[in-house]
């Protein structure tokens, strides 16, 4: 083992990784956001780049197993720290990134290039530590740092005070987080530098980790920042029978969703019978809003938003599916019962807000 006195903290980081894997990833499950996707993947790679370290200080095959790339040999262990590390790092950003944005800014791009940068450097050279890939390291530090900072003040600019708690959870743990790269990367080429300090990079990459977890599997919805809001979502079966109606936000000339509903029934029918033969309707203009449809074989959604986004209709869909798979019998049925489809109401926050 070469650090025998790591291997304790570092079985707690990755015991606690897949702690913390679990539980973002049942947050994704449920809500199925983008931005809860790239934390999800983000926290693979932190859980995988765990692993790999607690095997390369335990489990001596493992240590002196080697990949041939290009004719040069590389240690598994460090090829792959650096593939879990650059990954994490990327999917995080994005995280950030997709909380903020429909279509990702051309920014993005420069991040890519700085994480092929530290790839080509493992893979070239066989050391992604060294001072240019700890550089390159340096600026795609301070560009995901600038974006955290420029993230923060809009978040907390567009949230409630009672709000507040969650983000600052979640900004601490990026704080903390953060700290992990100095002390794993420029401390442990010190020499004479302590290995008790050397290794207390793991406490801080836990914690930071957890405390992002948690506050994205709280409520995912107070890191979103987004001006387009669903307002009301409506759902007929395959004769137009109205099924669920539900108000996500109120709205300036909104109607009862009821009569909506029955206006809105006879409108698809009307629409779909002037459109072509194998033309769908997607969408239709309604003065300040927007109203999304989406078919399905049993029944029809429409969700009545402020704009319409790649979001929503990701959204839209993923509601139209789970809804079908899960009372396909009643759907079915020629006569459907409304009262059993009131507890999907919740589960529509539950995706949408």
């Amino acid at each position: 083992m070469q650090s025998p006195e790591l291997v304790p903290p570092l079985i707690i980081t990755a015991i606690m990784a897949i702690i913390t894997l679990i539980i973002i990833l049942r947050s994704f499950l449920k809500n199925r956001m983008t931005p809860s996707l790239f934390y999800s993947l983000a926290i693979i790679s932190f859980t995988g780049l765990a692993i790999d370290q607690v095997l390369d200080q335990t489990y001596q095959p493992f240590r002196q197993s080697q990949i041939i790339i290009d004719g040069v040999f590389h240690w598994t262990s460090n090829l792959l720290l650096a593939i879990f590390a650059v990954a994490g790092f990327i999917f995080w950003y994005l995280a950030i990134i997709f909380s903020q944005y429909e279509v990702p800014p051309r920014r993005v791009l420069i991040l890519f290039f700085l994480a092929g940068g530290i790839i080509f450097a493992e893979i070239a050279n066989n050391d992604w530590t060294g001072v240019v890939p700890f550089l390159i390291q340096t600026i795609a530090l301070f560009m995901m740092t600038g974006e955290v900072i420029n993230y923060a003040r809009k978040v907390i600019k567009s949230t409630d005070v009672s709000e507040h708690k969650l983000l600052y959870a979640y900004f601490t743990g990026y704080l903390l987080w953060i700290m992990a790269l100095p002390l794993g990367v420029i401390l442990v080429n010190i020499p004479g530098f302590p290995t008790i300090l050397r290794n207390m990079w793991v406490f801080p990459f836990t914690g930071g980790l957890m405390m992002i977890s948690y506050a994205v599997a709280k409520d995912p919805r107070v890191l979103f920042i987004s001006d387009a809001k669903p307002l009301d979502i409506l759902i007929f079966s395959k004769n137009q029978s109205l099924l669920v109606v539900h108000r996500f936000n109120d709205y300036p000339g909104a109607v009862d969703p009821e009569l909506m509903g029955s206006a809105m029934s006879g409108v698809i029918t009307l629409m779909k019978e002037m459109l072509a033969s194998g033309k769908r309707l997607l969408r239709v203009d309604h003065g300040d809003v927007n109203i999304l449809v989406e078919n399905g074989k049993h029944s029809t959604f429409l969700l009545i938003a402020t704009q319409e986004t790649s979001r929503f209709r990701q959204m839209l869909r993923n509601a139209l599916w789970e809804f079908e798979v899960n009372y396909q019998e009643e759907l079915e049925s020629d006569t459907p019962v409304i009262s059993n489809y009131f507890t999907f109401t919740q589960r529509l926050e539950e995706m949408f807000l």
